[in-house]
């Protein structure tokens, strides 16, 4: 994650006042202006966590102004660097009598609401790339467990596209963005379809045989499974408000979902019911904690929409959400410790 972001704001310089007013109770890096041509240009340095409390005053304002503009940009390096910086201003803070140390460091450090928005917003729509990237991970997998080799299907993970639906799903729930989430779903949907699709037809040229580990180990829900869903969920949720690759992370999903998809449809196929009951129990599990997790983690950072009654309104459907996650969830897991009893 870069640790700097710049803001470039555009506004007619008879405008330039409203963010002045804004930008001097903000905490900045440095800032600097310039006017021609009857426009401001204002640059801002901030850090990136704080990017979001920059947003929040200045929307209402540029909302009301024509033809103004904003964005935000990473900042590879900066000099003086952060550590001297930061020296200065807690020195500058002390010789004012004040600190807002404990302030800083109590804030979540994730990637503001806007950036992770326009992050997100390309995975929620099916795309060319993200079909054909599904196919050819569907059959990939389902080449590694037809060959019992656990090499194969990991490669198959790395192409996988399953990151993005989930992760978007927790991010509208979060933000109570109802059009978000209904496009994640339909291309969530289509991509398990898809994945679906491609297994039957793949297994039908590559039979799955039940006695080969890659397999039986896809076809029964145990705790440790719980375990891989709930830490996928939460390592996705962390990749992306953090602005780290998500490639690796996406690895993590698609292990806890694409195999045992290619196992539920491969055995369905064969007429292998009960197995693929099992294994199917196993992909909504996953399903479950990878929302779950990831939610409990846009929640814990602070991830909300901009006004109270929005807020408020998202507060009440991620609640819901989670209450619904949770109850699948420890019925999973009850059903899993009576099995385990039982067995």
């Amino acid at each position: 994650m870069a640790a700097e972001r710049l803001i470039e704001i555009l506004v007619p310089t008879e405008e330039e006042e409203a963010i002045h007013r804004v930008v001097r109770d903000s905490e900045l890096r440095w800032s600097w202006h310039q006017s021609a041509d009857g426009n401001t240009v204002f640059k801002l340095a901030v850090p990136a966590q704080k990017v979001e409390d920059i947003l929040d005053p200045l929307e209402p304002v540029l909302s009301g102004i024509e033809n103004a503009r904003l964005v935000v940009l990473a900042v590879e390096a900066m000099l003086p660097r952060r550590d001297q910086l930061d020296q200065a201003q807690a020195a500058e803070a002390a010789a004012n009598g004040g600190d807002d140390a404990s302030e800083r460091s109590s804030r979540p450090g994730r990637l503001s609401r806007e950036e992770l928005y326009l992050d997100v917003r390309g995975w929620s729509r099916p795309s060319t790339d993200f079909f054909l990237m599904t196919v050819l991970s569907t059959v990939v997998a389902t080449i590694g467990l037809a060959k019992d080799n656990a090499v194969i299907v990991l490669a198959a993970m790395v192409i996988a596209p399953l990151l993005g639906p989930n992760m978007v799903v927790a991010v509208a729930t979060t933000l109570g963005d109802r059009k978000l989430l209904a496009d994640a779903l339909r291309t969530g949907i289509l991509g398990i379809s898809t994945a679906a699709a491609t297994a039957l037809l793949a297994t039908a040229l590559l039979p799955l045989d039940l006695s080969l580990r890659e397999i039986q180990s896809r076809t029964a829900v145990d705790l440790a499974d719980i375990a891989l869903g709930l830490a996928s969920g939460a390592a996705g949720a962390l990749a992306i408000t953090s602005g780290v690759s998500t490639s690796l992370v996406g690895v993590m999903v698609a292990v806890a979902l694409l195999p045992p998809l290619v196992v539920t449809a491969g055995l369905l196929a064969q007429g292998s019911q009960t197995e693929a009951m099992g294994a199917g129990l196993l992909l909504f599990a996953n399903l479950a904690c990878v929302n779950l997790s990831a939610l409990a983690v846009f929640v814990a950072q602070g991830l909300r929409p901009r006004g109270w009654w929005r807020a408020k309104r998202s507060a009440r459907v991620t609640g819901i959400a989670v209450a619904l996650w949770m109850i699948v969830l420890v019925g999973l897991i009850i059903a899993v410790l009576q099995l385990q009893r039982g067995a």
